[in-house]
């Protein structure tokens, strides 16, 4: 009898630690391979294409979303001063995976800014 509680109790320790060990990790680079920190990570639903979840790559440039559930997702990655980079939708089924991603500079090439003076009447006091 003890055994088999032993035994059942393992099973689903077993089955919990099993239960959305899914990763998604990789780094995120400029064109020149540097590391880009502070990178927003977000992870979409590829059915819904609502939020699943997000990170922010750290300063290697490194990111990693840990316990997904098993679905069809997509990445999207933005970082000021960059184009924003959409990969595939891809499947987590019982899998970690690894993305790496380069991202172009978003240059402006100028800023032009225009404002107009108040008009301003000047009333002599009584």
């Amino acid at each position: 009898m003890n055994t088999i509680i032993k035994t059942l109790i393992i099973f689903f320790i077993s089955i919990i630690s099993a239960y959305a060990q899914n990763n998604i990790s990789g780094y995120i680079l400029d064109e020149s391979n540097k590391p880009l920190e502070f990178a927003n990570v977000i992870l979409h639903s590829a059915t819904s294409k609502e939020i699943v979840t997000g990170v922010i790559s750290f300063e290697s440039g490194f990111y990693k979303i840990e316990n997904v559930e098993n679905g069809n997702y997509y990445l999207e990655i933005s970082v000021l001063g960059f184009k924003l980079k959409r990969s595939d939708a891809f499947l987590i089924e019982n899998n970690s995976k690894t993305f790496d991603f380069n991202l172009a500079e978003d240059v402006l090439d100028e800023i032009v800014i225009t404002h107009k003076r108040p008009v301003i009447s000047k009333r002599p006091r009584n």
